[in-house]
């Protein structure tokens, strides 16, 4: 806290003409501003956090092999071949419901009666 917000540099120490002043901020790591003659820049690049005196770093993950145990459920199988699908939608298909007897003689009389117009 007792140091100052902004630092100040000079691109060019010898070369006072051509230097480009710049000056970052220590409050927000990657502020920037520029500055030749009365032309002047404001830059940022960074993640939007304050500086932090300490660093942050988040708890280590377990190893993913300590994590699960190895077991069916998780293992990769071979995939079924076309046929083996094939074979289990057709045993797997469902069957159509049964037809009345009198819904059989119903269409076919109505089509009779249309052949003998």
């Amino acid at each position: 806290e007792d140091s100052p917000a902004w630092s100040t540099t000079s691109t060019h120490k010898y070369n006072v003409e051509l230097a480009a002043a710049v000056i970052r901020s220590n409050l927000w790591p990657g502020a920037c501003t520029f500055a030749v003659g009365k032309t002047y820049e404001n830059i940022y690049v960074g993640w939007g956090q304050k500086y932090l005196p300490y660093g942050f770093s988040p708890a280590v993950l377990p190893h993913p092999e300590y994590e699960y145990e190895l077991g069916p459920e998780i293992m990769e199988i071979q995939d079924p071949t076309v046929q083996v699908e094939q074979d289990w939608r057709v045993a797997h298909k469902k069957k159509p419901p049964p037809k009345e007897e009198g819904e059989e003689e119903e269409e076919g009389g109505e089509e009779e009666e249309e052949e003998e117009e």
